[in-house]
Order: C-alpha cells, then structure tokens, then sequence
C-alpha cells in the first residue's frame, strides 16, 4: 500500500499533535495554546530566572546556595511542567467539548 511507504524527507515529519483534519475551532485552539505556553513559559522562566540570579549573585555562604540554587531549578523545572500540562489539558478538554465526540488529540484509525 502507498501508506506503507516512507518519504526520504520523513524524517521532517511535523510532531505527533499536528492533526491534519482540524477544524477553524481546533486550528483557533492550537494556536491559542501554542501561543499561551509561549508567552506563560517566558514569563515562568524570567521569573524564575531572576530568583536563580539572586541566589547566585547574593553574599551568602556557599552552603546556602548549595541548597537553594537546586532547589530554585527544580521550583523552574516544576513549574514549566505544571503550566504545560495545565496548557494541554485545558486545549483537550474544549477541542472536546466542541467536538462532542472522540478528540483530535486521539483519533481512531
């Protein structure tokens, strides 16, 4: 079958969310989350990325940024995860809700 066969540029496949059948809803959803994670995440880091800096550049004792510089990183790290993940839900559950049946996010073959 044609499906079978694999282009030599298939290595330049689009990701494994892309749905090529998306509705103007769904397409309007994506958008928005792409942009939401975006602009959210940058927003996340620079925050973030200030405390680090703090912690970096302050008079304390090698000690103490010895436990707080990680513990600062993980509290990045975590809150990237936490936005994403609420991003992501949160674009399933209204491409759902309009869909009324099974979501883009999952579709049957």
């Amino acid at each position: 079958m044609a499906r079978d066969v694999q282009s030599p540029l298939h290595q330049f496949a689009l990701p494994h969310q892309f749905q090529p059948r998306l509705t103007l809803y769904g397409a309007v959803i994506a958008v928005s989350a792409a942009l939401t994670q975006i602009v959210m995440g940058s927003l996340i880091a620079a925050l973030w990325g200030v405390g680090i800096w703090q912690s970096v550049a302050s008079k304390h004792s090698a000690l103490w940024k010895f436990f707080v510089i990680p513990a600062d990183v993980v509290g990045l790290a975590g809150s990237l995860g936490a936005m994403f993940w609420m991003v992501h839900r949160a674009a399933v559950h209204l491409d759902k809700k309009n869909a009324g049946g099974p979501s883009a996010a999952s579709p049957a073959e």
